[in-house]
Order: C-alpha cells, then structure tokens, then sequence
C-alpha cells in the first residue's frame, strides 16, 4: 500500500486533460477533494446566510453531471457510494446540495509526518530536510498546501513575478463576506470567469481582490447615477472597465 501523500493545485481543474471527457470515478472524488472550502465563509443560498465549513462544497446534482459529463441519476448512485462507505455525507435541498468531506484534515495532511528520502539533497526547491541524531525527519513543503501558500505569498521576494491564478468561488466569497465588501461574489466570478479574467476586456489581471473592490466601487457609482437620483438615464455601467 503506498504511503505518504502530496499536494495537488487546484489550478489541475482548469486543465484540458482534466475537463477533456467523462470523469472517472477516482477524479470525481479528487475534484470534490479540490472543489471543497479550505476556509469557512458565509453564503446566501435561497433567503437563507448558511455558513459554508471547512471541507464542505455547495453545488448541485445539475452542477456535477454537467462538470464530470454524467447522468444525474450516475451522480447520485455516486454519491450514495461515497456515503455508504463513510467518505462523505450530504444534504440536498431545494437550492442545491452540501458535500462535506469526512475526515477532511485528512486529505490536507494536517498532523501528518512523511519520511525523507535519504537520496534527496537539503537543498533542494521546496523541500527542507532536518536530522536528528543522523536520522530523516519531517519534511516540509512550501509550495502547495494552502497554509503554506499564504505564508509563502507575504515572504516571499517582491522583484519576483507571482503567476496569477484565478480564484474559485469560495474564495471571492469568503473575502467579500470577510471585508463587509457590498456585492455579489457570484456575478464577479462568472463575469470574470465567463471573460477570461481579463480587466477592460483585453489586460489579463494581476490582482483580483484588487477588482472586488473595483467592482463595489463601481456599482456603488452606478445606484448614485441612477434616473431618479438625478444621473443619466442612458449611462449604462460597464463592468469591463474596472
């Protein structure tokens, strides 16, 4: 049985070998795996504010069979399997369906200890080896566990370019719910999504929490310019602009 475990990006989602056709039964789960919060935030779903945790995802059965390219009626046996086997539980209801991920910490390696290949040098990218008495002891890497990752993103050397990796849902969400910003998180991300995360319609961004606050400003604009506040009845905002 193979032991140990490693970090996988959730940037491996937006691949074309990983959305190319049907899903297999093992990527359906490692997308749930991918897909689930890291952090609690908060959602509005139906006339409700329900408090997403930690290892959960809000979707749909719709949702999934469009994604994984299955039958609804393949997806649910799914999940009923995943159930049965003490993987996951879940809730459906009539605004979706909520996935928590047994065990979750599990899959993040949360108090985990892995041992070092004796072959690999100390210096080596990423990894970061200590002996005690000449014997291997807990690697650490700093390269794609999401805790590490924000550590890494506030250390790390300004004059080096970070790569911008667009955010999911549950990200945008939660930092709108955490910064009391007044907009809607889902029509962000489907707006930026939908154009490529593409700031004017042609710049690629570099800072999405920068075009949250972009985006509430301008819709803050665009009520005080409404008809009957006295504003141009043919302005029309344009979210390209922010």
């Amino acid at each position: 049985m193979a032991e140990g475990w490693i970090s996988i990006h959730r940037k491996l989602q937006e691949c074309w070998i990983w959305n190319g056709e049907p899903f297999t039964r093992g990527q359906a789960w490692v997308d749930i795996l991918l897909s689930a919060t890291h952090n609690d935030f908060k959602k509005r779903i139906g006339n409700s504010l329900v408090t997403i945790q930690s290892g959960q995802l809000h979707t749909s059965i719709l949702k999934l069979s469009q994604r994984w390219k299955w039958s609804e009626k393949k997806v649910r046996r799914f999940l009923e399997l995943l159930k049965s086997d003490g993987m996951i539980t879940y809730e459906g209801t009539a605004h979706g369906t909520t996935l928590t991920i047994v065990n979750y910490g599990f899959y993040q390696g949360e108090g985990r200890t892995v041992d070092a290949p004796n072959d690999l040098p100390n210096d080596r990218t990423g990894y970061e080896q200590t002996t005690e008495q000449g014997t291997n002891t807990r690697p650490t890497y700093n390269n794609d566990n999401n805790k590490n990752n924000d550590n890494k993103d506030n250390n790390e050397n300004k004059s080096i370019r970070v790569k911008f990796t667009p955010p999911t849902l549950e990200d945008v969400s939660a930092y709108v719910y955490e910064n009391n910003i007044s907009i809607d998180p889902e029509a962000f991300f489907d707006h930026f999504t939908s154009n490529g995360w593409l700031v004017g319609g042609k710049t690629k961004m570099k800072d999405w929490k920068a075009a949250v606050r972009n985006w509430e400003r301008n819709e803050r604009k665009w009520n005080n310019d409404k008809p009957f506040n006295g504003g141009n009845k043919n302005r029309k905002v344009n979210w390209d602009n922010i």
